[in-house]
């Protein structure tokens, strides 16, 4: 996590952090919790919230590509709303929803 953020900060970029995947990752590791807090708190990383319109476009693309992946298919809309490539340990997952999308696997 640590070099992520290192890397983003050296390139002057930010890492943007869905609100869904924090839930994620503490409803399987609670544990985790403040790991994921000096995450969030780290200058570099913004913590992406769904607006209602952020929803309908949302649903509208799993709709389109017959999938319910919510945190997929959010990553995928906010990296084409900003022209913004992806990091994920799952490009697969990612790519399911959107084949075109840019994705950087860590």
């Amino acid at each position: 996590m640590q070099t992520w953020v290192a890397a983003a900060g050296g390139l002057g970029l930010s890492l943007l952090v869905p609100e869904l995947a924090v839930t994620e990752v503490l409803a399987l590791r609670p544990d985790q919790e403040t790991t994921v807090g000096d995450l969030l708190a780290h200058p570099q990383v913004l913590l992406d919230r769904l607006t209602t319109a952020d929803r309908q476009q949302i649903d509208a693309l799993l709709g389109r590509v017959a999938a319910f992946d919510v945190l997929a298919g959010w990553t995928a809309h906010r990296a084409r709303e900003r022209g913004w490539s992806t990091l994920s340990a799952d490009p697969q997952r990612l790519h399911h929803v959107d084949p075109a999308l840019d994705v950087d696997p860590v």
